[in-house]
Protein backbone atom coordinates (compact mmCIF):
# COMPACT_ATOMS: atom_id res chain seq x y z
CA UNK A 1 0.00 0.00 0.00
CA UNK A 2 1.17 3.39 -1.00
CA UNK A 3 2.06 5.62 1.86
CA UNK A 4 0.17 9.05 1.74
CA UNK A 5 -1.40 10.03 4.88
CA UNK A 6 0.06 10.60 8.29
CA UNK A 7 -3.06 8.36 10.07
CA UNK A 8 -1.12 5.63 7.72
CA UNK A 9 2.26 5.96 9.64
CA UNK A 10 1.04 6.23 12.68
CA UNK A 11 -0.90 2.39 11.95
CA UNK A 12 2.05 1.23 10.76
CA UNK A 13 2.83 0.28 14.50
CA UNK A 14 6.51 0.50 13.38
CA UNK A 15 9.15 1.27 16.40
CA UNK A 16 9.89 4.89 16.91
CA UNK A 17 13.56 5.74 15.27
CA UNK A 18 14.32 6.37 19.52
CA UNK A 19 13.89 3.28 20.09
CA UNK A 20 16.15 2.25 16.72
CA UNK A 21 18.55 4.83 17.08
CA UNK A 22 19.25 3.30 20.74
CA UNK A 23 19.59 -0.80 19.76
CA UNK A 24 21.10 -0.04 16.40
CA UNK A 25 22.22 3.52 16.12
CA UNK A 26 24.05 3.23 13.17
CA UNK A 27 21.39 1.56 10.70
CA UNK A 28 19.10 3.83 12.00
CA UNK A 29 21.30 7.11 11.31
CA UNK A 30 22.11 5.62 7.90
CA UNK A 31 18.10 4.67 7.10
CA UNK A 32 17.97 8.47 7.42
CA UNK A 33 20.92 9.49 6.06
CA UNK A 34 19.79 7.73 2.50
CA UNK A 35 16.49 9.57 2.93
CA UNK A 36 18.75 12.51 2.37
CA UNK A 37 20.58 11.77 0.10
CA UNK A 38 17.66 10.72 -2.03
CA UNK A 39 15.94 14.31 -1.31
CA UNK A 40 19.31 16.12 -2.76
CA UNK A 41 19.40 13.85 -5.81
CA UNK A 42 15.64 15.04 -6.49
CA UNK A 43 16.32 18.88 -6.43
CA UNK A 44 17.74 20.95 -8.48
CA UNK A 45 18.80 23.37 -6.49
CA UNK A 46 22.42 24.92 -5.69
CA UNK A 47 23.06 24.88 -2.26
CA UNK A 48 23.23 21.40 -0.73
CA UNK A 49 23.81 20.10 2.66
CA UNK A 50 27.29 18.39 2.90
CA UNK A 51 27.80 15.16 4.54
CA UNK A 52 28.60 17.22 8.37
CA UNK A 53 25.49 19.07 7.75
CA UNK A 54 23.54 15.78 7.19
CA UNK A 55 25.18 14.02 10.01
CA UNK A 56 24.21 17.01 12.45
CA UNK A 57 20.90 17.34 11.48
CA UNK A 58 20.54 13.67 11.59
CA UNK A 59 21.67 13.98 15.25
CA UNK A 60 19.18 16.75 15.75
CA UNK A 61 16.23 14.78 14.49
CA UNK A 62 16.65 11.52 16.47
CA UNK A 63 16.95 14.19 19.30
CA UNK A 64 14.59 16.29 18.95
CA UNK A 65 11.66 13.88 17.56
CA UNK A 66 12.13 10.12 18.71
CA UNK A 67 8.98 9.55 18.82
CA UNK A 68 8.44 9.63 14.86
CA UNK A 69 8.80 5.97 13.01
CA UNK A 70 10.33 5.31 9.99
CA UNK A 71 7.21 5.43 8.00
CA UNK A 72 6.83 9.15 9.44
CA UNK A 73 10.17 9.88 7.71
CA UNK A 74 9.88 8.26 4.53
CA UNK A 75 6.63 10.25 4.48
CA UNK A 76 8.08 13.50 5.54
CA UNK A 77 10.74 13.55 3.15
CA UNK A 78 7.99 12.55 0.17
CA UNK A 79 6.31 15.50 1.30
CA UNK A 80 9.47 17.52 0.81
CA UNK A 81 9.56 16.73 -2.81
CA UNK A 82 6.01 17.29 -3.29
CA UNK A 83 6.90 20.98 -2.04
CA UNK A 84 4.74 20.04 0.77
CA UNK A 85 6.34 22.81 3.21
CA UNK A 86 7.48 25.16 0.44
CA UNK A 87 9.81 26.23 -2.14
CA UNK A 88 13.69 25.66 -1.29
CA UNK A 89 14.26 29.20 -3.02
CA UNK A 90 17.70 27.57 -4.42
CA UNK A 91 18.76 26.00 -0.89
CA UNK A 92 18.16 23.65 1.80
CA UNK A 93 20.25 23.17 5.10
CA UNK A 94 19.45 21.63 8.30
CA UNK A 95 17.06 24.73 9.87
CA UNK A 96 14.70 24.18 6.67
CA UNK A 97 14.23 20.64 7.34
CA UNK A 98 14.10 20.78 11.24
CA UNK A 99 11.01 23.65 10.39
CA UNK A 100 9.62 21.44 7.82
CA UNK A 101 9.61 18.35 10.29
CA UNK A 102 8.33 20.28 13.55
CA UNK A 103 4.94 20.85 11.25
CA UNK A 104 5.08 17.38 10.33
CA UNK A 105 5.01 16.54 13.90
CA UNK A 106 2.33 19.09 14.81
CA UNK A 107 0.47 17.79 12.02
CA UNK A 108 1.16 14.35 13.68
CA UNK A 109 0.15 15.06 17.24
CA UNK A 110 -3.42 16.75 15.61
CA UNK A 111 -4.22 13.18 13.74
CA UNK A 112 -3.84 10.90 16.88
CA UNK A 113 -5.68 13.55 18.86
CA UNK A 114 -8.39 12.73 16.05
CA UNK A 115 -7.68 8.91 16.23
CA UNK A 116 -8.28 9.03 19.81
CA UNK A 117 -11.68 11.70 19.67
CA UNK A 118 -12.96 9.00 17.33
CA UNK A 119 -12.25 6.16 19.37
CA UNK A 120 -13.95 7.88 22.63
CA UNK A 121 -17.06 8.92 20.47
CA UNK A 122 -17.28 5.85 19.16
CA UNK A 123 -17.38 3.95 22.70
CA UNK A 124 -19.79 6.73 23.78
CA UNK A 125 -21.89 6.23 21.09
CA UNK A 126 -22.06 10.40 21.38
CA UNK A 127 -21.56 10.99 17.49
CA UNK A 128 -22.94 9.56 14.28
CA UNK A 129 -20.19 8.50 12.11
CA UNK A 130 -20.99 10.69 9.38
CA UNK A 131 -20.93 13.69 11.64
CA UNK A 132 -17.29 12.57 12.77
CA UNK A 133 -16.58 12.70 9.03
CA UNK A 134 -18.02 16.05 8.50
CA UNK A 135 -15.47 17.14 11.44
CA UNK A 136 -12.47 15.19 10.33
CA UNK A 137 -13.00 16.93 7.20
CA UNK A 138 -13.30 20.47 8.39
CA UNK A 139 -9.98 19.76 10.76
CA UNK A 140 -8.16 18.62 7.42
CA UNK A 141 -9.88 21.70 5.26
CA UNK A 142 -8.14 24.26 8.11
CA UNK A 143 -4.66 22.50 7.70
CA UNK A 144 -4.83 22.91 3.96
CA UNK A 145 -5.55 26.31 4.33
CA UNK A 146 -2.53 26.78 6.92
CA UNK A 147 -0.15 25.13 4.56
CA UNK A 148 -1.51 27.51 2.04
CA UNK A 149 -0.72 30.20 3.66
CA UNK A 150 3.10 29.13 4.39
CA UNK A 151 3.39 28.57 0.99
CA UNK A 152 2.81 31.85 0.70
CA UNK A 153 5.19 33.37 2.77
CA UNK A 154 8.72 34.98 1.41
CA UNK A 155 11.40 33.01 2.34
CA UNK A 156 13.03 33.86 6.31
CA UNK A 157 15.97 36.37 6.24
CA UNK A 158 18.64 34.59 8.07
CA UNK A 159 19.70 36.44 11.32
CA UNK A 160 23.53 37.76 12.02
CA UNK A 161 24.12 34.42 14.07
CA UNK A 162 22.61 31.87 11.66
CA UNK A 163 24.64 33.85 8.92
CA UNK A 164 27.94 33.74 11.28
CA UNK A 165 27.28 29.98 12.14
CA UNK A 166 27.07 28.99 8.17
CA UNK A 167 29.78 30.98 7.18
CA UNK A 168 31.92 28.94 9.83
CA UNK A 169 30.68 26.08 8.93
CA UNK A 170 31.50 26.78 5.12
CA UNK A 171 35.51 27.76 6.02
CA UNK A 172 35.40 24.23 7.97
CA UNK A 173 34.36 22.79 4.38
CA UNK A 174 37.06 24.25 3.11
CA UNK A 175 39.45 23.78 5.26
CA UNK A 176 38.96 20.32 5.28
CA UNK A 177 38.81 20.15 1.27
CA UNK A 178 41.65 22.56 0.33
CA UNK A 179 44.29 22.59 3.09
CA UNK A 180 46.99 20.55 3.96
CA UNK A 181 45.73 20.25 7.99
CA UNK A 182 45.84 17.08 8.78
CA UNK A 183 42.16 15.43 8.47
CA UNK A 184 40.30 13.13 10.20
CA UNK A 185 36.84 11.33 9.09
CA UNK A 186 35.01 10.33 12.43
CA UNK A 187 32.06 7.38 12.65
CA UNK A 188 28.77 8.66 12.19
CA UNK A 189 30.09 10.68 9.21
CA UNK A 190 31.86 13.69 10.86
CA UNK A 191 35.06 15.05 10.54
CA UNK A 192 37.82 16.40 12.09
CA UNK A 193 40.78 19.02 11.76
CA UNK A 194 44.21 19.25 13.63
CA UNK A 195 44.94 22.56 14.14
CA UNK A 196 48.46 23.02 15.86
CA UNK A 197 47.60 20.18 18.81
CA UNK A 198 43.68 20.52 18.94
CA UNK A 199 41.69 18.40 17.24
CA UNK A 200 38.59 20.28 16.06
CA UNK A 201 34.94 19.00 14.97
CA UNK A 202 32.75 21.19 13.25
CA UNK A 203 31.61 21.88 16.64
CA UNK A 204 34.08 22.64 18.77
CA UNK A 205 35.14 24.73 15.46
CA UNK A 206 32.13 26.47 15.53
CA UNK A 207 32.87 27.16 19.21
CA UNK A 208 36.03 28.41 18.72
CA UNK A 209 34.81 30.62 16.41
CA UNK A 210 32.22 32.06 18.27
CA UNK A 211 34.70 32.71 21.35
CA UNK A 212 37.17 34.53 18.82
CA UNK A 213 34.34 36.45 18.03
CA UNK A 214 33.44 37.36 21.18
CA UNK A 215 36.96 37.94 22.59
CA UNK A 216 37.79 40.67 19.78
CA UNK A 217 34.16 42.62 20.67
CA UNK A 218 35.86 43.08 24.31
CA UNK A 219 38.97 45.09 23.34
Amino acid sequence: MQLTTVRQAINSNLPSIGILGESDPIVTKSTIAMEFENLLDFLNIGKVMNDSQIAQTIEMILACYPDLNLADIKLFFMWLKRGQYGKFYDRIDGSIILEALEAYNIAKIEEIENIHNERKYQSQGSFHPKVIEVMNAAVNDHRKRKLEEKKSEPPRILSEAEKFYQRSMKQFDNLFRGSKLRKFKLEAGLRALKIGETIFTIDTFVERKINNKINSQQY
